[in-house]
Order: structure tokens, then C-alpha cells, then sequence
């Protein structure tokens, strides 16, 4: 429903960013791999209920990319804004391939949704969660995450 409501607005024609997604991915890169699971399944089932399309094909996206950016993320430096976005696109692009794959349509079908649909998408969500990260850096990011410390002047004695 989240991401009906402002879909509306933030959409270009099919493509239409997942808000939800984007919170599901950053709280994976800063939690860990656990509580992005449990969110994923919640969330996704949300989804779910709300689409009225075939069930669980949205909580099982979630879930693996909630699992896989949570099991990455402790694993390499988080902290620049390139990286996040390469693993925003990463999980946008996994998250768009399963959810065309459980829809079915064939081998040639999903390839060129895969072009047609799932990379715009991608890139798109990968835009606005770098978007909304700079906005709401304090918020989303715990304190100092990606920041440097001035440095502190030696004492000379």
C-alpha cells in the first residue's frame, strides 16, 4: 500500500521505485542478515495480501534479498555512497529477476522482461534510494557510519 500510495507520483509509466525495498536494503547493509529476513517476510507478505497475485512470491524475494545483503554487508566496507549503490542495484535487479521468474512466461519471456522491465526498475529504485539516502542520511544511517572524525591536533610537549 506504501508503495501504491507514492507510486502514483514517483512512477514513470511501468516503473515504479520500491520504497519498501530501498528501507529493506538499507536496514540489511546496517543490521545484518536476521532482522532484513524477518522484515523481508513481513513486508513481502504485506505485498502479497495487497497485490492479489500469486502469494508468496513477493515474501520470497524479500526474504533472499534480505538475506544476501545482510550476509555481504559485514563482509565488505559499506560506507561510500558507490557501493551502496551497486549493492541497491544488485538487490533491485535480484529482487526483480525472481519475482519475473515465479510469474513464469517462459525462458525468452523472462529475458526480455529482464531488459524491459526488471533493469529499468532497477536503476530507477537504485536512484531514488540514493536520493532518499542523502536526505535522510541521519535518519536511515547510524551516527558517524561513513563520516570522518575531525582529527584532533597533537599535543606537542
Amino acid at each position: 500500500m506504501f508503495n501504491a500510495l507514492l507510486g502514483r507520483w514517483l512512477g514513470i509509466g511501468e516503473w515504479k521505485p520500491d520504497l519498501l525495498l530501498i528501507a529493506l536494503v538499507y536496514l540489511g547493509m546496517t543490521s545484518g542478515a536476521t532482522p532484513a529476513i524477518l522484515v523481508g517476510f513481513i513486508v513481502g507478505l504485506y505485498q502479497d495480501l495487497y497485490a492479489a497475485e500469486l502469494l508468496g512470491r513477493h515474501a520470497l524475494a524479500k526474504v533472499w534479498v534480505g538475506f544476501l545483503v545482510g550476509s555481504v554487508a559485514g563482509k565488505i566496507q559499506i560506507e561510500q555512497a558507490y557501493i551502496q549503490a551497486s549493492m541497491l542495484f544488485s538487490a533491485c535487479l535480484l529482487h526483480e529477476i525472481i519475482l519475473l521468474v515465479a510469474m513464469g512466461g517462459g525462458v525468452t519471456g523472462v529475458f526480455k522482461a529482464i531488459w524491459l522491465r526488471a533493469v529499468p526498475t532497477a536503476l530507477y529504485t537504485t536512484l531514488a534510494g540514493m536520493i532518499l539516502s542523502v536526505i535522510l542520511r541521519d535518519w536511515l544511517l547510524p551516527k558517524g557510519w561513513g563520516r570522518r572524525e575531525p582529527s584532533r591536533p597533537r599535543r606537542v610537549r
